[in-house]
C-alpha cells in the first residue's frame, strides 16, 4: 500500500469509526475539512486503493470502508493507542518527528494486511 497522506489517514479513521455508509457531506464535516475538493481527492485515492466503496443514491454519494480498509483502519488506530506518541509531543518532542514514527509502524502495520491477502 502507498503512503497515506494525512487527509486520507483521517478520513479511513472517521470512516472507521462509523457503522455503515457515510455521506459525502457528514464525511467532510466530521473531518472538519471545508475544502471539499480535499476530501473528493482523498476518498478517490482510497477507493482506488481498495479501502473504500462508493455507492451513489441519487445524485449523493455515500462511502464506508472495505473489509481491507477497515482492518487498515484498526491497525491504524491500534498503532496511534499503543505508541506514547501523545506521551512524547506533551514532553515537547516535535509532532512531526512523532508522526513519522506512527507512520512509519502504519506501513508496517499495512505490509503484514498485505501479506494476508
Amino acid at each position: 500500500m502507498a503512503e497515506l497522506s494525512p487527509m486520507e489517514r483521517k478520513a479511513i479513521i472517521v470512516l472507521n469509526l462509523s457503522e455503515g455508509y457515510v455521506s459525502y457531506s457528514n464525511l467532510c464535516f466530521s473531518m472538519g475539512v471545508t475544502e471539499q475538493h480535499l476530501v473528493t481527492y482523498a476518498v478517490r485515492k482510497l477507493e482506488q486503493a481498495g479501502l473504500v466503496l462508493r455507492r451513489r443514491q441519487g445524485k449523493f454519494a455515500e462511502y464506508c470502508l472495505t473489509e481491507y480498509g477497515r482492518r487498515a483502519g484498526q491497525n491504524y488506530w491500534s498503532v496511534l493507542l499503543e505508541t506514547s506518541a501523545g506521551l512524547e509531543i506533551g514532553r515537547g518532542k516535535d509532532i512531526e518527528v512523532c508522526m513519522g514514527e506512527v507512520t512509519d509502524l502504519f506501513r508496517l502495520s499495512a505490509r503484514s494486511i498485505m501479506q494476508e491477502t
